[in-house]
């Protein structure tokens, strides 16, 4: 487990967003099952190349799949809070 690397940091790059951060982690529940699975494995700090491994799937797959819950998550808040995520 990778302690420096959290998908808090991919998504926000500025300590000043708790709000934003807290109002992300009342989206997850929206997300399909796995992705949520993706994202609590992320935010426990594995890499990617191990949830690559835990889920049977590549590395690549992992990196799209990321992506994929990325554009989910903008597109939930977006719809909720009215305001955007960059």
């Amino acid at each position: 487990v990778d302690e420096n690397f959290s998908i808090e940091n991919i998504l926000f790059n500025d300590s000043n967003e708790t709000k934003m951060s807290n109002k992300v982690h009342s989206i997850i529940p929206l997300l399909k099952k796995d992705q949520q699975e993706l994202w609590y494995l992320l935010c426990e700090g594995h890499k990617l190349v191990d949830i690559a491994t835990k889920l049977n799937i590549s590395s690549e797959a992992v990196r799209s799949r990321v992506r994929k819950m990325k554009i989910k998550i903008k597109k939930l808040y977006q719809e909720k809070y009215g305001d955007f995520i960059n």
